[in-house]
């Protein structure tokens, strides 16, 4: 399971769904972060995959995965298109998960702006009409900030 952020306006860019990534997206709603598995080989594919692209085998299992990872690069972006506006400074980035694969994401900086090298828990950003995913910084055990 990973956090679920509660974000009070309307969702800025809709994710495309399709028939095969529509569990993916109902999942995440409910801070279940999850992807493929090629049964052939052991390749994690992010996103979902129906085809490995390692092997090329259609033989693929639903992976949960546990979300944290580590900041692989990032940026800031000043000028959005109109519709990220309310959001802009936007950090985003590419992340590596514990579990293998990269992740690019909206990156929510806090406090302090997360760098490269550091370590990031996944969320699911609910807004009031769907779901996306970003990265915050890892909250350490007994860390209460």
């Amino acid at each position: 399971m990973i956090p679920v952020i509660k974000i009070p306006r309307k969702i800025p860019i809709a994710p495309r769904r399709s028939a095969f990534t529509r569990w993916f997206w109902e999942r995440l709603e409910q801070g279940v972060f999850e992807t493929t598995e090629c049964e052939a080989c052991g390749k994690i594919s992010f996103p979902p995959k129906q085809v490995c692209p390692r092997c090329h085998s259609d033989q693929f299992l639903f992976k949960e995965l546990g979300g944290r990872g580590v900041v692989y690069t990032r940026t800031r972006v000043h000028m959005t298109p109109t519709r990220l506006i309310p959001f802009a400074p936007l950090s985003v980035g590419i992340v590596d998960l514990e579990e293998g694969g990269r992740v690019a994401c909206t990156l929510l900086d806090r406090k302090v702006p997360l760098q490269i090298g550091d370590e990031i828990q996944m969320v699911s950003m609910k807004f009031k009409d769907g779901v996306l995913f970003g990265a915050q910084a890892a909250i350490m055990k007994g860390d209460k900030s």
